[in-house]
């Protein structure tokens, strides 16, 4: 025991006891929900007093600057678009956001003569959840359109996240180092600056991905667990509720069978996404548009379109978002 309370041991002691203690006396208030999962609603958003609304990269929240007024003009239809780093990026090397599918839609949209502005929150590695919190968020600036990415790439990230937040309020004692603000700003760190930044796309996927889950009664196979499914659930009430008219567009994969050859398939999204159609939810499948295409001409990996990919689903989603917005919905 007496080797164990060395000066040296103490003073290591002391220095994280320090460290933890400036943490809590200076870490901002969004930074410490993002421990509590998910992240603060109003992370990334500035509201100005002259009504102006600015997305900025806040806390873990990476958006794409971006500006709108609180209250769309007359006349105009706002749209959200909800994803992840397929929205973000225009590839896997670079990011602009006018390249983006979500900012070209407004762009061709307007060229069909559709007052609009098109508002891209894909955010990097988000997941059903983590877009649910956003989208309540913005349920308060008076969407008309509201386009939901389903993809089950970030789902198991979405869920080890959310066990983190239950370790870190919990009262337990096996998780009180989870309430340490140091331990979890490292997790953080090692997730958010060194796994996205050091491993391929591909890994991460094998490792936080949501694999496919049976249902009790059947061979049926359902791409997300019954969470995720309860979350866009919830998302759709939320939509119908406030009169919002949602496009679900279903995430595209690269996959290579066993002679090595690249194909392009929806991981059961498509059955999934087409049984939620209804008034005013309407579905789009990145499989059936792109899986015809050459692949090294549309995917950058096995998920992150091209520029040429993302012009061609602006393009073709223009239709049917078009359709949706001129559409009432019923009484």
């Amino acid at each position: 025991m007496r080797r164990l309370f060395q000066p040296a041991f103490i003073f290591a002691l002391a220095i994280l006891l320090a460290v933890e203690i400036f943490l809590r006396a200076t870490l901002p208030l969004l930074d410490v929900a993002a421990f509590q999962y998910g992240y603060h609603p109003d992370s990334g958003f500035q509201e100005n007093s002259d009504g102006a609304v600015q997305l900025v990269p806040g806390p873990l929240r990476d958006f794409s600057p971006q500006q709108f007024a609180r209250v769309p003009s007359p006349g105009v239809s706002r749209i959200f678009t909800l994803g992840n780093s397929v929205e973000y990026w225009d590839g896997i090397g670079s990011h602009v956001l006018t390249n983006t599918y979500p900012a070209r839609l407004g762009a061709e949209l307007t060229r069909r003569g559709l007052k609009n502005e098109s508002i891209n929150l894909g955010v990097t590695s988000y997941g059903l959840q983590r877009n649910a919190v956003l989208l309540r968020k913005i349920l308060g600036y008076q969407p008309e359109l509201i386009i939901i990415k389903l993809d089950v790439t970030n789902e198991g990230m979405d869920e080890s996240t959310a066990a983190r937040a239950r370790s870190f309020r919990s009262v337990t004692p096996t998780d009180f180092l989870w309430k340490s603000y140091l331990v979890q700003s490292g997790v953080m760190f090692k997730e958010k600056r060194v796994m996205d930044h050091t491993l391929p796309s591909c890994v991460l996927l094998q490792a936080f991905g949501q694999k496919p889950n049976h249902t009790t009664n059947s061979a049926t196979v359902s791409p997300f667990n019954e969470t995720s499914r309860r979350t866009l659930d919830d998302c759709l009430q939320l939509a119908r509720e406030k009169k919002i008219k949602v496009l679900l567009l279903t995430q595209a994969y690269v996959t290579h069978a066993a002679d090595s050859r690249a194909r392009v398939t929806d991981l059961g999204l498509d059955e999934f996404a087409a049984k939620l159609q209804g008034p005013g939810v309407a579905v789009f499948s990145l499989t059936k548009l792109l899986g015809d295409l050459p692949v090294a001409e549309t995917f950058t990996d096995h998920i992150h379109l091209t520029r040429h990919a993302h012009q061609i689903v602006a393009e073709a989603l223009a239709e049917p978002v078009g359709r949706l917005l001129n559409t009432p919905l019923p009484q």
